[in-house]
């Protein structure tokens, strides 16, 4: 009888402790997303993809709303701006899809209904609502002119308000910040920079200078100079254009200063400010002189305030945060299915390491006991996940990072080295290599593959689909490359140096160059290597890099490293040196294996070439044609006229080095203006310096290539301005080439 009792109480106690362990469903969101706070505390977040989800407060758990399948979703619109009046009265809007109406639930989001809406609102991005049900919303597409329209029962009905500065001929229009005081007092900012403000509800408006008239920022493109945040405070005007904040006394004459804030905030209940640093600290402000910190790091941005609290997006959840310093989360957690459903529903890596299941969505790292997974920690980002080769109790990740980490029972997350991951997968030698290189975008998909296999001591060329014409098959010696990936072990975890490259200390930051060349491009460059060994196990490594869209990575680093045992993520330039002789001439992504885009070149930039008496004055501009294995330009000098020739490095001192200079966006037109370009290769150089006469010098020449895509107003070549991205040299760092039309000193060039 005892011994049963004793039984039945080990069980319960099993049970129990199975309990307390976190069996929450991770919420998949899908795409982008705004997280919007209700006037009652009810959370809601709303998708570029049209799903949207709903949390009663902070720390519990999310519902769905909308999902792509509901009937009520339509196809095409987003639905990323919420305005959300108490617990169960919200509008969703965002790109509607034709522009006529939004979705309005009164039920908590269990029923949505359309409202039309008169106003012909393309893209909702400038958004603003009020407790007393009133609300506004503004177009800030970049394909309507701007509009707003008006609310002042909860989103039942809208009247269309048409701004005095909306301009129906500006296609690259629209408001993208709205932000009412009262019902009649506001301010709003517009796609292209502008900053106005209004105290009879939009009828008339006055304009501010902003920040870019006052020299505080360069314009070089409307992505640049978006208004996305605006808020009056005490006296103050702050408003964030694109990642710049700026502040300015109110007054009839606006002077803007810069300030450190990533986001900010008013207190609805204090009057005070809220503000997240650049550096991630957030600050509680009484007037701009006087702050106290709150928190020393925030991972987020600011969604709103509520009862005297700060809520914030991180990548966790919503955090709230009180002036104390108190701290409540609600995670991005549902409970609409459980774990062991969810995992029924998808494959998910699962293997068995110390006794035990482990799996990983990407996101947490589960374990399972007798009532299924539960969740050990939530490292987000796991790229990878293999068992510790030390440890029966520890696994080892890899986060997008590029650093390792090991996890264990017991949640504890630890930075993780691996020792010489590359030994065990070498000891059996490389029986084959197989490089493949590709380019993709949304409308083209194009791939190289050479492929090696071990004859004896060499490995020999297999296949070639870069050279299809008959010929003998390339040999290298396989002791070569494995000395090579040897050498590579022993300092695969370390950050490389310039000598690394072939180059000298202060020729280039490398911090900087691998730590800030994230594109956006949809167009993108990359690769796989795939090495067997003797006893058949393989070694994967790539990567990727937004080529086409300029933001080089150079060599193609970070490497991936990833077996069956091991992953890891390398920096070093070394299997890319042993890798360079294996790829045929014409192999896409060849060009990644010299130091260009350490550089930063590509196509189309401009050097500007500085006076050899150092007297910080520039005297030639050249435009870059090709930095494959070598830098080509194309310029007009008296000696050859306009031709192409290559721009060798080793011609020029240190000092007299070229800086570079770049058109914004420059890849969504390179090759019309490589293609004038080449066209003008030939031509005799304009020593009269004359418009229209059949020759060129060497500004003049860059004007013509540039002046249909960067300029539609022929009359007005001061438009033509190019951002400086490489200033080498100490004696030019006070000039700035800020026009290629007719400035007087350009045209002396």
């Amino acid at each position: 009888m005892k011994k049963s009792i004793l039984i039945i109480a080990l069980l319960l106690a099993a049970v129990a402790q199975g309990q307390q362990r976190d069996r929450r469903v991770d919420l998949t969101i899908s795409c982008g997303y705004r997280i919007d706070l209700s006037t009652t505390g009810r959370l809601w977040i709303g998708t570029r993809c049209g799903d949207i989800f709903t949390a009663d407060s902070i720390g519990a758990t999310w519902r769905t709303a909308i999902k792509d399948e509901d009937p009520m979703h339509i196809g095409g619109a987003t639905l990323e701006r919420i305005a959300a009046f108490g617990d169960d009265i919200a509008v969703a809007a965002g790109y509607m899809h034709g522009g006529d109406y939004v979705l309005r639930t009164t039920t908590g989001g269990a029923v949505w209904d359309t409202v039309q809406v008169d106003t012909n609102l393309v893209w909702v991005h400038g958004f603003c609502y009020h407790a007393d049900g009133r609300m506004w919303m503004a177009a800030a597409s970049g394909r309507q002119y701007e509009c707003m329209a008006y609310s002042t029962d909860r989103g039942q009905s809208f009247t269309t308000l048409m701004p005095p500065f909306a301009d129906p001929n500006d296609d690259e229009g629209g408001v993208e910040e709205l932000y009412m005081v009262t019902a009649d007092s506001g301010f709003a900012g517009t796609y292209g920079g502008g900053i106005y403000s209004t105290s009879d509800n939009w009828r008339t408006a006055h304009r501010w200078a902003n920040p870019i008239e006052q020299g505080l920022m360069e314009k070089d493109n409307y992505s640049d100079s978006w208004v996305n945040r605006i808020r009056p405070w005490r006296g103050w005007l702050i408003a964030t254009l694109s990642q710049s904040t700026f502040c300015t006394p109110m007054g009839s004459s606006p002077k803007w200063q810069t300030l450190p804030w990533a986001t900010y905030e008013v207190d609805t209940v204090s009057g005070n400010l809220w503000a997240v640093t650049d550096s991630g600290q957030l600050l509680y402000l009484t007037d701009m002189n006087h702050h106290r910190l709150i928190l020393d790091r925030v991972d987020g941005s600011i969604i709103g305030t509520l009862g005297g609290s700060i809520y914030l997006r991180t990548l966790k959840g919503v955090v709230r945060v009180s002036p104390d310093g108190r701290t409540d989360t609600c995670g991005f957690y549902t409970e609409e299915k459980t774990l062991d459903e969810v995992f029924d529903e998808k494959y998910l890596p699962t293997f068995s390491h110390g006794g035990r299941l482990w799996r990983t969505d990407g996101t947490s790292i589960y374990l399972q006991d007798a009532l299924g997974w539960y969740r050990v920690a939530k490292p987000l980002g796991i790229r990878e996940m293999h068992a510790d080769p030390d440890r029966e109790d520890r696994v080892v990740i890899l986060r997008g990072d590029g650093m390792n980490y090991s996890v264990d029972t017991a949640g504890h997350i630890e930075p993780y080295t691996y020792s010489q991951p590359l030994a065990r997968f070498l000891e059996s030698g490389l029986q084959s290599v197989k490089i493949q290189t590709g380019e993709s975008g949304c409308f083209h998909y194009e791939r190289h593959i050479v492929s090696y296999t071990r004859e004896g001591n060499l490995l020999r060329e297999t296949e070639n689909t870069v050279d299809s014409t008959p010929h003998t098959p390339l040999t290298f010696p396989a002791e070569a490359l494995e000395q090579t990936m040897r050498h590579l072990d022993e300092v695969c975890s370390l950050f490389p140096t310039p000598a690394d490259f072939g180059l000298q200390e202060g020729d280039v930051d490398l911090q900087k160059v691998f730590g800030n060349r994230y594109g956006w491009c949809t167009s993108s460059s990359g690769y796989t290597l795939t090495f067997v060994n003797g006893k058949g196990s393989t070694l994967n490594v790539f990567g990727s890099s937004n080529d086409d869209c300029g933001e080089y990575f150079p060599w193609m680093l970070p490497m991936t490293f990833v077996s069956d045992e091991e992953s890891f993520v390398s920096y070093q330039p070394l299997l890319w040196q042993a890798l360079k002789p294996m790829m045929p001439k014409g192999m896409m992504n060849r060009r990644f294996l010299n130091n260009n885009s350490l550089y930063d070149l590509r196509p189309c930039d401009l050097l500007f070439f500085p006076d050899t008496a150092a007297t910080g004055e520039y005297t030639h501009v050249a435009l870059v044609e090709s930095v494959d294995d070598t830098v080509w330009i194309i310029d007009a000098t008296p000696q050859n006229g306009v031709s192409r020739r290559p721009f060798l490095r080793t011609e020029y001192d240190g000092d007299l080095l070229p800086d570079v200079y770049r058109f914004e966006h420059t890849y969504f037109y390179f090759d019309s203006v490589l293609a004038r370009a080449r066209a003008f290769i030939g031509q005799s150089y304009d020593n009269d310096f004359l418009p229209d006469n059949g020759a060129l010098y060497d500004s003049e020449l860059i004007y013509e290539c540039y002046l249909d895509d960067v300029n539609e107003d022929k009359t007005d070549r001061h438009l033509l301005e190019a951002t400086p991205m490489h200033r080498r040299n100490k004696n030019v760092m006070g000039t700035t080439p800020t026009s290629l039309s007719q400035s007087k000193r350009l045209r002396e060039l």
